[in-house]
């Protein structure tokens, strides 16, 4: 069970949700100052409607964001994932929902790009599987 707030507990069920729940919690303090942060302060093509989300609402998938009758699966149909997140809107109210929308684990590979300068599949190495001796 992950809590990252009182209002959303919920049981991780996917390695992609989970592993970047973890470098974002190892970049906190280092380039990430805290999970209330905007999304917006990291990436700049949140900077409309979906400016109140905040980091803890992506990692709680609990966003807002649409979540349409096909979950977002069309996205894996798509030659850029990161294209089709990047247009995804505000549906509801942040915080209110748990939705596990595919939009949210691409939008954070994304945060920590740009908070720390390298890919998911590089932190993976460098902050988790290197320090176990993987």
């Amino acid at each position: 069970m992950i809590v990252y707030s009182n209002a959303i507990k919920h049981d991780i069920k996917t390695p992609s949700i989970f592993s970047k729940c973890n470098f974002v919690q190892n970049s906190i303090t280092k380039e990430i100052k805290s999970l209330d942060d905007k999304v917006s302060d990291y990436i700049n093509y949140f900077n409309d409607e979906r400016s109140v989300i905040t980091i803890r609402d992506i990692l709680n998938t609990a966003s807002g964001l649409q979540f349409p009758e096909h979950e977002h699966e069309l996205m894996f149909f798509k030659k850029d994932h990161l294209a089709y997140a990047k247009n995804i809107g505000v549906e509801k109210k942040p915080n209110t929902l748990f939705e596990y929308n595919n939009v949210n684990s691409m939008l954070l590979g994304d945060i920590l790009l740009v908070a720390t300068g390298k890919k998911a599949d590089e932190l993976l190495n460098e902050r988790i599987l290197k320090p176990i001796g993987a």
